[in-house]
């Protein structure tokens, strides 16, 4: 018995060293090809491609359109799962991979039908952008079927990957543009239902369009409002709701860019700076790269960042001019108030009498074979998105909707010259309206917007009444109207997804949901103490992680505590002990003084919120993006009828919220003394399919290292957003330039390029912008 038991042990390990094995030469099959020779259909001459230390491509072809289908190539054998994911996601097609629990998911994207969208796009470009992208998207299908094997995340959920259209490449736009737009527009709800439910001079004091902490290229700061009288509102009027969890902060998908001139560089060449905040995942959003190409009798070479499922690079320098972005947060999205024309609501009302709702019936695919119907109403004005508190429809205008949102025309920054000819590029390209940065070899330097703006002839910043908003937008900025600014009397311009324009520009901006001007104005001023800088320098300020924001509340939190009566709470003091200024990772008191502020954040706009909720289950308070100034207006004049009516003085509220945030650093370290912030704000970079099975995340994510910085500072970091990307560079002397990159090149566990450059990233540790020594070359043959 004992002889058989062991043959049956024995017999059991072989058994998973061979499941091991077959499981390793799959994922080995899957491996994307570095080095040798391997077939690329429809080149005109063979292609060089290179991988540095890192995985850096560099792409060597003779012309542009071998360039882009090279291009492809590695971007599928690299990325393709990434790839898939981002054409399904906008397609509402996640459901084919993941079964029904990305259901939700997909039957909000069909609402946006952004297929046909694309379609229309392909309609309209030009025959050298459609030859590029046809050459782009034969590329990445010979990379995919070049592979021994199919990527191994489909292995891992029984799926074969499917080939890649021309109209996913526009799809990967429009990816970008649900990341950057907030097409649900819930500031302009909420606007309207404040406007509604409160007296307009309360309603004004809430909703200011700026605070103190603004630092625009051009204007002032806003000025916060007086507080209006007792006579006229009271908080006391409201419901006693002593708290309500507004959550924290949502994390701002934009970045930091700025620029100093040639004039204010210690090797007098133009600098850019650029960090593109994104939430952070494995593999990362940009793929790394180096186009080589003759056209005509010139040679170009372009280094910077490319996003897989396009053909171009997105940020970077051709040599002659480098730029960056940053998302400039304006008004690209509106809501249009419709009325009914009937009482079953099958017609609305519109300047040329009731028209009927278009009934869109969508059918979404589970990876079980079944099929779920939804139906989608459309209107001339858009797609309907929900409807108001008082039932009325609401439709979505968005220029991600027209054809003129999306186009290549950003491949031209790769032949731009000088800052005049890229920015005039900038105004007419089709991307998700960025803020652009700019510098040229010349030592000049410029701000624009990047994208399509709409001209308006009606306030966006709130619901507009169909009879005002007319069947379409008026038309489209034209470029020599857009906001731009080439170089400044200081030598710097920046940006950091605040307001950045006043006046007439703001108001052809409008305003989406900026930051607060903190970050903003801290980026201004540490550039300003530079007389001379260079690309360390810029590293600095990206690295800054000083608490600007934060050291006021550390010195409002200690003066509230020594105003305590309770003993528990005055004993709070000993853990501000170790305040460093900073978002340290060894900091007990900044995580306590952030906590304390949504503490109190949550009690002092618990009434309004409560208001909020009521009337409508999506919207917030905290959708309006600028309450920080209100709040800490009123928390300086402590207005008696401003107080929550649960509470019978401001410092009760203050004492409850000092506790409630102790109580919740206890609950998450243990210990007050062992909640710091790193501990806090831990790393969580991870692979889509170790979210679904976590066994998978000591092969797929990233190490949960504690991180410095947060938001409203320079260096934002947050568990699962942050820098996706830091680079700075002066164009023609590239060779001085840095780059990081969380996550490494390669989506592939297995790939030595994979999270290479990821402990860089982290550490801050400067690494060349510009590729490193080749070690490996494979050669692409027609």
């Amino acid at each position: 018995m004992l002889r058989w038991t062991k043959r049956l042990i024995l017999l059991l390990v072989v058994l998973i060293l061979l499941g091991a094995v077959a499981v390793y030469m799959l994922l080995r099959g899957s491996l994307p090809q570095y080095e040798g020779q391997a077939s690329l259909p429809g080149l005109n001459s063979s292609v060089q491609v290179q991988r540095d230390a890192v995985g850096v491509a560099t792409i060597t072809a003779s012309n542009r359109l071998d360039a882009a289908r090279a291009t492809g190539f590695v971007h599928a054998q690299e990325r393709y799962f990434q790839m898939d994911l981002m054409r399904r996601q906008v397609s509402g097609r996640l459901s084919e991979l993941f079964g029904p629990m990305a259901l939700d998911l997909d039957r909000s994207m069909r609402l946006h039908d952004f297929s046909r969208h694309a379609n229309n796009v392909l309609a309209t470009i030009n025959r050298e952008q459609n030859s590029l992208l046809q050459a782009y998207v034969e590329g990445v299908n010979a990379g995919l079927s070049s592979l021994p094997a199919k990527p191994f995340e489909y292995w891992l959920l029984n799926q074969s990957p499917t080939p890649w259209q021309v109209q996913d490449s526009v799809m990967v736009i429009y990816a970008m543009a649900l990341d950057l737009t907030k097409e649900e527009a819930k500031a302009e709800q909420l606007h309207s239902l404040l406007r509604a439910e409160l007296p307009a001079a309360v309603a004004d004091y809430l909703l200011v369009e700026g605070s103190r902490w603004d630092a625009p290229l051009a204007g002032d700061v806003v000025q916060q409002p007086d507080v209006p009288s007792a006579e006229l509102w009271s908080m006391a009027g409201l419901p006693q709701i002593a708290s309500l969890a507004m959550g924290p902060d949502a994390p701002f998908f934009g970045s930091n860019n700025w620029a100093i001139s040639g004039a204010r560089s210690l090797h007098g060449g133009a600098i850019v700076a650029d960090d593109m905040h994104l939430t952070l995942r494995v593999p990362n959003i940009w793929y790394r790269l180096q186009l080589n190409y003759q056209d005509q009798s010139t040679q170009h070479q372009i280094t910077g960042v490319s996003l897989a499922g396009a053909p171009l690079i997105v940020a970077g320098s051709n040599g002659k001019v480098a730029w960056g972005f940053t998302n400039s947060y304006g008004d690209w999205v509106d809501l249009i108030q419709l009325d009914y024309a009937d009482a079953d609501g099958n017609t609305y009302q519109t300047p040329n009498g009731p028209q009927a709702f278009t009934r869109r019936q969508v059918t979404v695919r589970d990876s079980d074979g079944g099929e779920h119907q939804s139906v989608h109403l459309e209107s001339l004005y858009g797609p309907i998105l929900k409807h108001s508190p008082e039932g009325k429809p609401l439709a979505v205008r968005w220029t991600q909707y027209y054809p003129q949102a999306a186009n290549l025309n950003l491949l031209q920054l790769e032949q731009a010259n000088n800052v005049k000819q890229a920015v005039s590029i900038a105004n007419v390209s089709g991307i998700p309206p960025q803020n652009m940065m700019v510098a040229d070899a010349d030592g000049n330097i410029a701000w624009t917007i990047a994208g399509i703006m709409p001209k308006r002839n009606y306030n966006g910043q709130k619901l507009v009444p169909w009879q005002q908003a007319g069947i379409d937008f008026p038309g489209w900025l034209a470029p020599q109207d857009y906001p731009r600014q080439i170089n400044s009397d200081t030598g710097q311009l920046q940006t950091a997804n605040a307001r950045v324009a006043s006046g007439a520009d703001l108001a052809k901006l409008g305003d989406g949901g900026y930051d607060l001007g903190i970050r903003q104005r801290q980026i201004r001023d540490h550039l300003a103490h530079f007389p001379k800088a260079n690309e360390q320098d810029m590293l600095t300020v990206q690295l800054d992680d000083e608490a600007q924001f934060y050291e006021e509340w550390y010195q409002m939190l200690r003066q509230h505590l020594q105003a305590s009566s309770q003993a528990d709470v005055m004993a709070l003091g000993a853990s501000l002990q170790d305040w460093q200024g900073h978002a340290a990772i060894n900091s007990v008191a900044y995580r306590l003084v952030r906590e304390y502020r949504l503490q109190v954040r949550d009690r002092v706009w618990a009434p309004l919120e409560n208001l909020v909720a009521t009337q409508d289950k999506d919207l917030s308070m905290l959708d309006h993006r600028q309450l920080d100034g209100p709040l800490w207006d009123l928390l300086q004049k402590q207005p008696a009828h401003w107080l929550n009516p649960a509470f019978a003085s401001w410092q009760a509220l203050f004492d409850e919220a000092a506790l409630a945030a102790k109580e919740v650093l206890v609950a998450e370290a243990g210990s007050l003394d062992k909640a710091t912030w790193g501990n806090y704000n831990r790393a969580a970079i991870q692979h889509p399919l170790s979210r679904a099975v976590p066994q998978l995340s000591w092969l797929l994510d990233m190490p949960a290292e504690p991180q410095s910085g947060d938001s409203f500072l320079p260096k934002v970091a947050g568990k699962s957003n942050g820098a996706s990307e830091r680079f700075a560079v002066s164009p023609g002397k590239e060779e001085l330039g840095y780059f990081h990159m969380p996550g490494g090149q390669s989506g592939h566990p297995l790939s030595p390029y994979y999270g290479a450059g990821h402990e860089d990233w982290q550490s801050g540790k400067p690494t060349p912008f510009l590729p490193m020594a080749a070690q490996q070359s494979l050669m692409l043959e027609n």
